[in-house]
């Protein structure tokens, strides 16, 4: 663990966002020997700061709960992009974002897409982007 721990330490001194996530996560679990939340934030946010999108997401879902991360504008518009996606990895991308909406939001939404007469798919439903019947 101490060598994983230094070789992290010498990468984020580097630039490394990677580096900056993986040690946030430690410290937040507490597997960097203690728990730090703290000093865990500060590497996140700097993992945010060079531009890693999955330290964005970590750091909002975990400090982040009940602010406006996103503006109802641009919550809407990527709502919209999502329902008109014609990927499946496009759809997952965007809907990472959409989690992180308040509860304000994601109830407006739904309301404007019962409006507007848009069908949610069932979760048990299986995608069928770009596949042929009967293969």
């Amino acid at each position: 663990m101490k060598k994983r721990m230094r070789r992290l330490f010498l990468q984020a001194m580097e630039g490394d966002s990677r580096a900056f996530c993986k040690l946030g996560i430690l410290f937040i679990r507490g597997k960097a020997g203690q728990r730090d939340v703290k000093l865990g934030r500060l590497f996140l946010r700097k993992a945010v700061e060079l531009g890693n999108e999955e330290a964005y997401f970590l750091y909002h879902r975990l400090f982040s709960r009940k602010k406006k991360v996103i503006d109802d504008l641009s919550y809407e518009e990527m709502f919209r992009e999502y329902q008109t996606a014609k990927t499946w990895k496009k759809r997952r991308r965007l809907l990472k974002y959409l989690r992180l909406g308040t509860k304000a939001q994601k109830r407006n939404r739904i309301l404007k897409a019962l409006r507007n007469g848009v069908r949610y798919p069932e979760p048990s439903e299986s995608p069928s982007f770009g596949k042929k019947d009967g293969l």
